[in-house]
């Protein structure tokens, strides 16, 4: 389903519910997501965690684990035609 199917399908469903409970507990759900800026739904990382990311980055990088840019470039061309 694509993004206005899911929203009129939401709609639908919202419209046919008549316990007012279950609206504001949806309406608190919308808002406690809505007022979350982007950082704040990621889960804090500790400092240590946080090196052993870039040290098992470093390490991919030296074993040669990666794309170019371009290569990455041309992957994604090939998703547009799919």
């Amino acid at each position: 389903m694509d993004i206005r199917a899911e929203k009129l399908w939401l709609i639908e469903h919202l419209l046919k519910i008549q316990d007012e409970i279950i609206l504001q507990r949806i309406k608190g759900l919308i808002e406690s997501v809505s007022k979350k800026k982007p950082e704040e739904s990621l889960p804090p990382m500790s400092l240590e965690s946080f090196y052993e990311k870039i040290e098992e980055s470093e390490r991919a990088a030296e074993r040669g684990d990666f794309i170019t840019q371009e290569e990455l470039r041309e992957e994604v061309r090939t998703w547009k035609k799919a």
